[in-house]
């Protein structure tokens, strides 16, 4: 399970240990899915003179299917669906002009670095374990589906530790390393729940709240 980098290796929490904990979470965690085909380019069109309603159309595409998305991704999606494999300068503006523009009309919601499709940034768990490994990144997740996996793990533990759910959390995403960052980014989650009154907690431990 995962261990934080850079430091001494955590104790792996018994709430962690379980045998089954996949089993546990197998009809509740999705297996992430990518948007696939040319979403409606054609290959080896020059991505910075495509025309913004096609870009704008591409980008509902991957929505429906990967909302919500890290920026960086979902700018990957479309030139890989136009044919290339590398974001240029000229290319990022391009379409971080086309994702605000949609934004405006109000077919899209930009948040800090995710695009969301609808306007209450709805987001499921979803695990990654099957993407490359540059793409299973925490920094990919947003901070909706972060606090999800965690309200999962809380609500599926009799009781646990802020560290110990934020571990679980990670690796329902099918990411096995808990380095620095991503400890940051799921103590934000646990962070946001808290103010959010969604979680409680006493100490070292986080609960659901009973009223």
């Amino acid at each position: 399970m995962p261990v934080l980098l850079d430091e001494k290796p955590h104790k792996i929490p018994k709430a962690i240990e379980r045998d089954n904990a996949d089993e546990d979470y197998s009809m509740l965690v999705s297996r992430y899915k990518m948007a696939e085909g040319n979403l409606g380019l054609r290959k080896g069109q020059q991505v910075h003179e495509i025309h913004m309603s096609q870009i704008k159309s591409a980008i509902d595409a991957v929505l429906h299917v990967e909302s919500p998305i890290h920026v960086d991704e979902l700018m990957r999606r479309v030139i890989e669906a136009a044919g290339y494999n590398k974001v240029g300068n000229r290319i990022r503006t391009h379409l971080f002009r086309a994702i605000k523009s949609s934004a405006r009309d109000g077919r899209v919601y930009l948040e800090r670095d995710f695009v969301y499709i609808d306007k209450g940034k709805t987001a499921v768990v979803r695990d990654r374990s099957d993407l490359a490994p540059g793409q299973r990144k925490i920094e990919f997740v947003s901070l909706e589906e972060r606090s999800e996996a965690v309200l999962m793990v809380v609500k599926n533990a009799f009781t646990i530790t802020k560290e110990e759910a934020m571990a679980e959390a990670l690796y329902l995403f099918g990411i096995k390393r808990l380095t620095k960052n991503a400890h940051a980014l799921m103590n934000e989650a646990v962070v946001h729940l808290l103010k959010i009154e969604a979680l409680g907690q006493k100490g070292d431990l986080i609960f659901l709240p009973t009223n």
